[in-house]
């Protein structure tokens, strides 16, 4: 063999090696492209599995939390838990896009399912059965809302890929709704906790028919002092009077401080209005005026929240003193509307014709009008009647921890501290003649 023929079979068998080395890597490279295809699969069921499940926990909250606020329709309505149970159940069943003229407000990932529901996704439903009202075992007066939130039938989510993992198990079906379909249950559950804000007043010529139904839950523009609110929400006479009167005495027994207050939209950087001047309590009995059901002219109050200073208008000003004709024929009306009112409650007793620090606002107080009267012992000044109610979630409120501008709101203080859970619906009972606001227990 010469030295050319030798070259030419070392050539043929190198390149023999490298043909058999091509093959052992062949079928490494395609497991390897088959795990990943495996993976990329998995991970799009687990990715829409995980991304439902985030869709049924936010509408499964927004909707529990607008339900049990939704317990009183009407400012004439006054509080009767079974009304209020049928109104939370209504309230879901617009939600759901069930009412009359309605949409449902959450779409979640649902089929596909044989042709029944192939679009991808379905409205999320909250049926009666899935609703629960259990009491608050240290309080008999108040109900918890439960919402289950559980996506079944066409409306579960079927898996493309999940199904092929037991493919090659003997003692399975891939093909079994227990492999293929997904129905997760979301556990809601809403209590009340002392409001923390108060929207502001809906026009009643708002174009926005479902905006217009808050028409009238605002805050009532006479804010009242702590000093004396945090007693009676303890221990409640009968009837309270509210005294607005620039008087430096202590109040009597059974009585409140308190001032008519500016909610109107302020100048450059106030949020509210002055304190003083025609335009001043002008804008205040306009806010008065608000209140009187059916009245389109007045201004509807701004929102109110924890924290906020307000500006007490001084009763013993020839500004407020003008207006006693106006005033008087407002009062009249209000007479005639025994209805539920929102009230501000201050740190400190008034200090008329200022925004003063004692007017920092700590929470909202309930009562029921009996009476309101032009007291004829203050000048133009207002008295009135007020009967202690049972503490409700109203319309229009809400507890949060942040204000509008994001900063975190001021500290709590009695008789408006958070109430604190003590086991499975068990809450610390309510005060007396407090607004109350939906707010989320648990959430799973």
């Amino acid at each position: 063999m010469n030295f050319h023929d030798h070259s030419k079979g070392k050539g043929r068998k190198t390149a023999h090696i490298k043909r058999s080395r091509q093959g052992a890597i062949l079928p490494l490279a395609l497991f390897l492209v088959f795990v990943g295809i495996a993976f990329a699969a998995l991970t799009v069921d687990v990715m829409r599995s995980t991304y439902n499940v985030q869709i049924l926990k936010f509408a499964g909250k927004t909707a529990a939390l607008a339900a049990y606020a939704s317990q009183i329709k009407e400012t004439s309505d006054l509080y009767d838990s079974n009304t209020a149970k049928n109104n939370i159940a209504a309230a879901l069943n617009e939600i759901s896009g069930q009412g009359n003229n309605t949409i449902a407000w959450h779409q979640a990932l649902c089929g596909p399912d044989s042709g029944q529901n192939n679009s991808g996704s379905s409205a999320v439903k909250f049926s009666a059965d899935k609703i629960e009202f259990p009491e608050n075992q240290q309080d008999s007066n108040e109900f918890f809302l439960t919402l289950k939130v559980r996506r079944e039938g066409v409306d579960a989510l079927r898996q493309f890929f999940m199904p092929l993992v037991f493919a090659f198990n003997s003692s399975v079906n891939p093909k079994s709704d227990e492999f293929s379909l997904l129905s997760p249950i979301i556990d809601v559950e809403v209590a009340a906790q002392p409001a923390t804000r108060i929207g502001a007043g809906v026009s009643r010529l708002d174009a926005d028919l479902e905006k217009r139904k808050l028409a009238g839950f605002a805050a009532m523009p006479i804010a009242l002092s702590n000093l004396q609110y945090a007693a009676i929400a303890q221990a409640p006479p009968a009837l309270v009077t509210i005294d607005l009167d620039n008087a430096a005495s202590p109040p009597a027994a059974g009585h409140i401080k308190a001032a008519l207050v500016n909610l109107s939209e302020g100048t450059g950087n106030s949020y509210f209005g002055d304190a003083q001047g025609n335009k001043a309590v002008s804008d205040a009995i306009s806010n008065l005026k608000y209140f009187i059901k059916g009245d389109t002219t007045a201004i509807p109050p701004r929102a109110v929240e924890r924290g906020m200073i307000l500006s007490a208008i001084d009763h013993e000003s020839a500004a407020f003193t003008s207006q006693k004709a106006n005033l008087t024929a407002i009062v009249n009306t209000l007479n005639s509307q025994k209805f539920l009112y929102m009230f501000p409650v201050m740190k400190g007793n008034p200090v008329p014709g200022t925004r003063s620090s004692q007017h920092e606002v700590l929470g909202f107080a309930l009562f029921q009008l009996q009476s309101m009267a032009v007291d004829p012992t203050a000048g133009t000044a207002l008295a009135l009647t007020v009967k202690p109610v049972s503490s409700i979630v109203m319309p229009n409120v809400c507890h949060a921890a942040a204000a509008y501008d994001g900063r975190a709101l001021s500290q709590a203080t009695a008789p408006f501290t958070t109430r604190v859970l003590a086991g499975e619906h068990s809450m610390a009972p309510k005060k007396i003649s407090m607004v109350m606001a939906p707010s989320l227990v648990r959430a799973r």
